[in-house]
């Protein structure tokens, strides 16, 4: 048995995954998929402090709910969490994937190395024009999810994650 856990980037949950289930998922490999905390709702990820150490934990939690050794599949700051999540426990982790995937050099946030590469002239604006400022974060307009996440993508996929943004998981797993 093939044990492949998916970890979500921000702005999203689980749902994000969901399109690709029904073409991994098998008698032989099995999909789990993990709702960070406070990916839930929209609301709820308004409101959420919790940070990468949070998230970390809470992959761990649902690691070892599972039997065997996992590959971490994840996308965008989801990167972030799987690296962490590697490096605590290297042993259960067969290997990771990352979609489009972040990863930091050790011990630089994400605003510290925009600031070194801003430095050499190089444009690191990405989403950041397509965000508007909430009380407790930022949100994606919905220019930024056809223009930076999904600008090749089908109509039905950019319908799915408008109406998803920001949390919402549907018929997906939780741990």
């Amino acid at each position: 048995m093939t044990n492949l856990v998916f970890i979500h980037g921000a702005w999203a949950s689980g749902w994000a995954w969901e399109p690709l289930l029904p073409y991994i998922h098998s008698p032989d490999t099995h999909c789990h998929v993990i709702n960070l905390p406070d990916s839930e709702s929209y609301e709820a990820s308004l409101q959420s402090q919790a940070g990468i150490e949070e998230y970390k934990s809470h992959v761990l939690n649902a690691l070892a709910k599972i039997k065997g050794s996992v590959w971490l599949i994840a996308h965008s700051g989801g990167g972030l969490i799987a690296t962490a999540v590697a490096e605590e426990i290297p042993n259960k982790i067969a290997g990771i994937i990352y979609v489009a995937g972040m990863m930091l050099p050790s011990d630089m946030s994400f605003s510290e190395l925009c600031q070194t590469v801003a430095q050499k002239g190089i444009n690191t604006q990405g989403i950041s024009p397509y965000l508007q400022n909430t009380q407790y974060g930022t949100k994606v307009k919905e220019g930024g999810i056809r223009e930076v996440f999904l600008h090749d993508a089908s109509e039905e996929a950019i319908q799915l994650a408008k109406e998803n943004l920001g949390g919402s998981a549907k018929r997906i797993s939780n741990y």
